[in-house]
């Protein structure tokens, strides 16, 4: 347990888990071709996870899911707002997106990851926000932090050691 959280909330495929708990470290374990999208406002001390398994949202499932990089960020957004987030006080990190199938024949048919980086970063471009870090791509999975008490991102991936995106 790192010393600036006491509350660990884990947030599993697919969900958006949005915090003012100043105990919270929201992390989302095991990022492989998703993506995790972390925004925090420094004022209002709230913040938020994402963990979106597929680009785009099909139509089929409902308009707010979290499963999909697009109409997760739209619903995260909403969410942050309803909890006194201002969108301009934003800070944004974007951790995944890897590419995990490095298979003959599997070489970029499914890079579902370098999708689901580039649907994040074009959502947020269209939204008018920018990523404030990132540790995108590659072959490797992380984990990703966000401690609610200050806003802090750090990234874990095996052979990396821990980074802190923050900084």
């Amino acid at each position: 347990m790192d010393r600036d959280a006491s509350q660990v909330i884990s947030v599993g495929l697919g969900e958006l888990w949005v915090s003012r708990d100043s105990r919270a470290c929201l992390v989302a374990h095991g990022l492989g071709s998703c993506v995790g999208v972390c925004a925090y406002d420094p004022a209002a001390k709230v913040g938020a996870l994402l963990h979106a398994m597929l680009p785009e949202h099909n139509g089929q499932a409902p308009a707010q899911s979290t499963k999909f990089v697009d109409s997760g960020i739209q619903y995260m957004l909403q969410e942050l707002a309803g909890q006194g987030a201002v969108r301009h006080r934003l800070v944004i990190h974007l951790t995944g997106g890897a590419h995990m199938l490095t298979a003959p024949g599997f070489k970029n048919a499914l890079n579902i990851g370098a999708r689901n980086a580039e649907m994040a970063r074009a959502v947020l471009q269209r939204e008018g926000l920018r990523l404030s870090g990132e540790d995108t791509g590659g072959h490797w999975g992380r984990t990703v932090k966000l401690y609610i008490s200050s806003g802090k991102v750090t990234v874990r991936s095996v052979g990396r050691g821990e980074q802190d995106l923050s900084l």
